[in-house]
Formats: C-alpha cells, sequence, structure tokens
C-alpha cells in the first residue's frame, strides 16, 4: 500500500499544504511583493469579495482564532495593504478594508492562486478532480461533525 495508506492522510495534506505555501511564497517573492505569507490570502480573498467587512466576519469565516487574525490583520496594516476603522453602527466593531495597494493585488493573487493550482492537479483528468474534491469534503464534513459531538 506504501504512499496510498489511508493512514497517511494527515501527513499527505500537510505535505500538500506545505508544499503549495512554499509555491505561494516563491511567487510572491518573485514578484516582489512584501509582508504577505500564504496564510494572509484568506483575508485578502474575503476582502477582494466585500470591504470594507467587520473583522469579526473574517474571525468567523476564516475558523481562525481571533488572536490569529488580528495579528494578520496588524501586519497587513503595517506594510499598507489595509486599513481599520471603527464601524459607524457599532463604536466597539472595527471594520477593516483594503487600501489601494492592498486592492491592486487582486489580479495577482488571481494569477498565482492559478499557477498553484494547475501545478498542484498538473494533467489530472477533471473528473478525478471533481471527485477528489468531493471526496475531502465528506472528510471535512466527517471531522466537523465529529468535533460536535
Amino acid at each position: 500500500m506504501g504512499q496510498y495508506n489511508p493512514r497517511a492522510i494527515i501527513d499527505k495534506l500537510s505535505l500538500l499544504r506545505e508544499l503549495s505555501n512554499m509555491a505561494i511564497s516563491d511567487a510572491l517573492k518573485e514578484r516582489g511583493i512584501e509582508g504577505i505569507v500564504p496564510a494572509h490570502g484568506q483575508i485578502f480573498q474575503f476582502l477582494f469579495r466585500e470591504s470594507p467587512l467587520p473583522l469579526s466576519d473574517i474571525v468567523k469565516g476564516s475558523g481562525r482564532a481571533k488572536s490569529t487574525v488580528t495579528g494578520m490583520a496588524d501586519t497587513l496594516e503595517k506594510y499598507g495593504y489595509l486599513k481599520r476603522e471603527s464601524s459607524p453602527d457599532d463604536k466597539r466593531s472595527v471594520l477593516v478594508s483594503l487600501t489601494e495597494k492592498g486592492q491592486s493585488l487582486k489580479p495577482v493573487f488571481q494569477e498565482i492562486s492559478e499557477e498553484v493550482i494547475g501545478d498542484l492537479f498538473g494533467m489530472m483528468p477533471e473528473e478525478e478532480q471533481i471527485r477528489l474534491m468531493k471526496s475531502l469534503a465528506a472528510l471535512e464534513s466527517n471531522i466537523t461533525n465529529r468535533r460536535k459531538e
């Protein structure tokens, strides 16, 4: 069974994540983009769809800890990619939005994403890609449901 042992699923997923993150980091570096790591992509994706957005919505949608998302927002703000402001509706709520510099990265992120996904799937037929994604969704559902018990 070797490399196809189902018991090695966590190792295989971890390796794929690490390799994908390395490819994203390399692509960002090649383009001279500083201060961004692959984990920041999730914040950008939220803000490319809707901006401004309450930071709490990003926390909920990402599934990450509030301190993690806040730390990432701090870094992105430091590098001039996003800004924060108090919500006009609720002074306790912080809204984050992309700056012009941050918004200008949208086509770059799309390009890098297409490159990495293309490398990841390679010549795998589309039917197999869909089957893989359905299997991964089932795994996610299994572990999510188990955690709710």
